[in-house]
C-alpha cells in the first residue's frame, strides 16, 4: 500500500523575491543597452562578440533570479542542491538568449521570425526553470500541477515574445527613463513565469517522514550566496565590456576619420613635442579635383574612392613614418628623420597618381595629387609646421605643381601681399575695429582722455598684430588711407560719448612718419575733423621721434600747420630715439610720451629713476604735459605721482579695449 503524502507549507522571504525581480530587471537593462549597441556594428566578428556578451548577461540575470527565488522559498525541511545541475541549468537561458540577439540582428525580421524565436526563447526559459527544479533535493518528492506547467509555460513564451518585441522597438531609443521603464517591465514578465511555476508546485514528505519537519522555516542561503556572487560578476563584466567599448566608440568617432579609419586632424593637434623630435620632414597631401569627383558620383563614391587612397599611401609609406586624414581630401605624412635625398625620394613616391575602381561601374579613375612639404627636424611648433604644410600645399595647387617644398622667406612675402591686399579691403569696408587704452589723470584717478588703435581680426588669418599690418600698410601707400580711417572711427566716437555722458573729451590718434611725405596729407585729416564739427584741440595727434628724424625741417613745418589748426600734438616714445632736450625745444608739441622701457626699470634702476625725473622735471619747465607709458605696478604709478607725472597709460588701470568697456574711474590704493 502507497504510504500517504503531507503537502508541505511554503513561505517567501519577501526581502529575497523583491531582490530577485531587481536583479532580473538590472539584467534587462544591461541586455537592453548591449543590444542598443549591436544596432551601430556592421562586423560580423563585433556583432557575435557582443551577442555572446549579451546572451551570458540576461541568461545568467533570468538563472539568477531563478536561484535568488529559490533562495526566498523556505520549508520546513531543509533543502539542498546539486551543484552540477544547478550550473548546468544556466546553459538554456544563455542559448535562448543568444537566439533572440541572433534573430534580431543576423536575420531579417518578419513577425513569423519573432514568434518562432519567441517560442524557442520561451522553451530554453521553461528548460532552465525545470532543470534548475531538478537540482533541488530534499528528502520527500516534488509533484507539478499540469495545468500550472503550461500556464508557466505559456507565460514564458509570451514573455520571451513581448522581449523580442520591446527589443526591437527600443533598439534606437537612448532616453534612460523609457530603457528603465522597459526593463521593468521585462524584469517582471520574468519573474512572473518563475513565480507561476512555482505555483504549480508542491513539496511533498511521506508520512513516515514527519520526524523531519522542522519547527522554523529552513533557509537557503548557501545557493543564494553563490548565485548573488556570481551574477554581480557577470553584470559587473557586462558593464566593464560596455564601458570600455563606449571608451573605444568615443575615440574612434573623436580621433579617427570615418571614411578611411585613419588618425584624423584632432589626433595630430595632440602630438606631443617629443612624439614630433622623431620626424624628420612632414608632407600635406591633397588628392586634385576630389569636389568635382564628389559632386559628379556622389559623397558616398568620393569616400570610398579617398579610402582607396588611403590604402595605397599607407602601403607607400617608409618604416616608422605616420599617416593622418585631416581635412575632406587632404592627408598629412609624417616622415622619419633621413638624408634629404631620401626624404625626398619618399615624398616624391607619395605623390605618384593612385589608380582607384568605383565599385558600382567598375570604372578605374586615376587620382592625382599636389602636395606640400616642410622639414621637421629644426624642431618647430606644430602649429607652426602645419602652417608652413598649408602654404607649401596652396602655392603647389596654384602652380599647378606636384610637390612644392617650404621656402620661409617667399612664405613671408606671400603673407604680406595677402595682408595688403586683405587690408585694403577691410579699410574700404570698415572691417577696422578701434580699440582705446584711457589717459589716466595720476592725481584725480579719472580717465578723460584715451588713445585710439587699430585692431583687426581678420576671418581666416585671425587676430593679425598692428606690429604686422602697420608696417605692410607704410611699405604698400595704404597708410594714409588707414589714418584716415581711424580718424573717422574717433570723430564718431567722440560724438557719441558726448551723447551717452561718457566723461572722455579727448582722444589720441597715431600719425606714421610717412604722413609727412604724403602730398595733401594735412588737408585731408582737417577736413574730416572740420566735417564732423568736433573741436580740433579735442585730438591729439601722437608723432615719433622717428618720423622728425627723417626730415626735421620739414616735419617741424607740418607740425606747425596742424597745431595752427588746432590739433594737440605729442611726441611719441620718448627717449627711445635719439632724443635730444636741445632739438626738443624745437618741437611745437603739447605733450612729452616718455617710453615704457624706462617706466619698466623705474623701481629697479635709480638712474632710469633720474632720468624720468629729469625729463619730467624739464617738461614742466617747458609748459609741456607729460603722460607716461606702460605703467604696471602700483609702485611705478605712487613713484610717477610723487614726481609730478600729470597722466599714465598702461595694463595696471586697462588694456586696450572697445569704446564700450572703457573704465573712467579707478580706485587704487595710494597709500605708500
Amino acid at each position: 500500500m502507497q504510504e500517504s503524502l503531507i503537502v508541505l507549507d511554503v513561505l517567501y522571504d519577501w526581502r529575497l523575491v523583491l531582490f530577485s525581480v531587481t536583479v532580473a530587471i538590472v539584467g534587462s537593462y544591461v541586455a537592453l543597452e548591449i543590444n542598443t549597441r549591436l544596432t551601430m556594428l556592421h562586423s560580423s566578428k563585433n556583432q557575435f562578440l557582443w551577442m555572446g556578451i549579451g546572451a551570458v548577461t540576461m541568461g545568467v540575470s533570468i538563472w539568477s533570479m531563478h536561484f535568488i527565488a529559490m533562495s526566498a522559498f523556505q520549508l520546513y525541511v531543509p533543502l539542498t542542491y546539486n551543484w552540477w545541475l544547478t550550473a548546468f541549468s544556466v546553459l538554456p537561458a544563455i542559448i535562448a538568449a543568444f537566439t533572440a540577439f541572433f534573430v534580431l540582428h543576423r536575420t531579417q525580421l518578419r513577425a513569423l521570425t519573432i514568434l518562432a524565436a519567441g517560442l524557442f526563447m520561451g522553451f530554453g526559459i521553461v528548460a532552465m526553470h525545470y532543470s534548475g527544479m531538478h537540482a533541488v533535493t530534499f528528502a520527500g518528492v516534488v509533484t507539478h500541477s499540469p495545468a500550472l506547467v503550461i500556464t508557466a509555460s505559456t507565460v514564458a513564451v509570451v514573455v520571451s515574445f513581448a522581449a523580442l518585441l520591446l527589443f526591437t522597438l527600443t533598439k534606437n531609443i537612448r532616453s534612460i527613463p523609457i530603457r528603465a521603464l522597459v526593463a521593468s517591465v521585462m524584469g517582471l514578465a520574468i519573474a512572473s513565469m518563475h513565480y507561476t511555476g512555482m505555483a504549480g508546485t508542491d513539496f511533498c514528505l511521506p508520512a513516515g517522514m514527519s520526524s523531519l519537519i522542522q519547527p522554523e522555516p529552513v533557509s537557503s542561503t548557501n545557493v543564494f550566496g553563490a548565485t548573488t556572487l556570481f551574477t554581480a560578476g557577470t553584470i559587473f563584466v557586462a558593464v566593464q565590456f560596455i564601458l570600455y567599448s563606449e571608451n573605444r566608440w568615443f575615440n574612434r568617432m573623436t580621433f579617427t576619420d570615418a571614411a578611411t579609419g585613419l588618425a584624423n586632424r584632432r589626433q595630430l593637434e595632440g602630438l606631443s613635442a617629443a612624439s614630433l623630435q622623431r620626424f624628420g620632414a612632414a608632407c600635406a597631401l591633397e588628392i586634385n579635383d576630389m569636389k568635382d569627383w564628389s559632386l559628379h558620383y556622389g559623397y558616398a563614391a568620393a569616400d570610398r574612392l579617398t579610402k582607396q587612397a588611403a590604402e595605397v599611401l599607407q602601403r607607400r609609406l617608409p618604416l616608422q613614418a605616420e599617416l593622418y586624414k585631416t581635412e575632406d581630401n587632404r592627408f598629412t605624412v609624417f616622415l622619419p628623420e633621413a638624408p634629404i635625398l631620401d626624404l625626398r625620394e619618399w615624398m616624391a613616391e607619395l605623390a605618384q597618381p593612385v589608380r582607384a575602381e568605383l565599385p558600382e561601374s567598375n570604372q578605374i579613375m586615376e587620382l592625382t595629387f599636389s602636395a606640400g612639404a616642410a622639414c621637421a627636424a629644426d624642431k618647430k611648433p606644430l602649429a607652426e609646421l602645419l602652417q608652413e604644410l598649408d602654404h607649401a600645399l596652396r602655392t603647389a595647387l596654384r602652380m599647378k605643381r606636384d610637390i612644392v617644398f617650404y621656402d620661409e622667406d617667399a612664405a613671408e612675402q606671400a603673407r604680406e601681399e595677402r595682408i595688403i591686399q586683405e587690408l585694403r579691403h577691410a579699410i574700404s569696408g570698415g572691417t577696422l575695429e578701434a580699440y582705446y587704452q584711457v589717459k589716466v589723470d595720476l592725481q584725480t584717478m579719472r580717465a578723460e582722455k584715451a588713445e585710439a588703435l587699430a585692431r583687426w581680426t581678420h576671418p581666416e588669418l585671425g587676430m593679425i598684430s598692428p606690429g604686422e599690418f602697420i608696417p605692410a600698410a607704410e611699405r604698400a601707400g595704404l597708410i594714409v588711407p588707414l589714418t584716415e580711417y581711424m580718424l573717422h572711427r574717433v570723430c564718431r566716437q567722440l560724438l557719441t560719448w558726448d551723447e551717452s555722458g561718457v566723461p572722455v573729451r579727448e582722444a589720441a590718434l597715431n600719425l606714421s612718419p610717412v604722413h609727412f611725405q604724403a602730398v595733401g596729407a594735412n588737408e585731408r585729416i582737417q577736413d574730416i575733423v572740420s566735417g564732423y564739427g568736433i573741436d580740433p584741440g579735442r585730438i591729439e595727434l601722437e608723432i615719433t621721434e622717428t618720423a622728425m628724424m627723417r626730415n626735421l625741417e620739414t616735419a617741424v613745418a607740418q607740425m606747425e600747420e596742424l597745431r595752427a589748426f588746432g590739433f594737440r600734438l605729442a611726441l611719441d616714445d620718448f627717449g627711445n630715439g635719439l632724443s635730444s632736450l636741445t632739438y626738443l625745444q624745437q618741437l611745437p608739441v603739447h605733450t612729452l610720451k616718455i617710453d615704457r622701457s624706462f617706466i619698466s626699470r623705474l623701481t629697479r634702476s635709480p638712474e632710469d629713476q633720474a632720468i624720468v625725473k629729469l625729463m619730467i622735471d624739464f617738461a614742466a619747465t617747458t609748459g609741456l604735459h607729460v603722460v607716461c607709458e606702460g605703467i604696471e605696478s602700483r609702485e611705478e604709478l605712487l613713484a610717477l605721482r610723487l614726481m609730478g607725472c600729470h597722466d599714465g597709460q598702461g595694463f595696471l588701470f586697462q588694456r586696450p579695449v572697445p569704446a564700450s568697456e572703457i573704465t573712467v574711474r579707478y580706485d587704487l590704493d595710494l597709500t605708500s
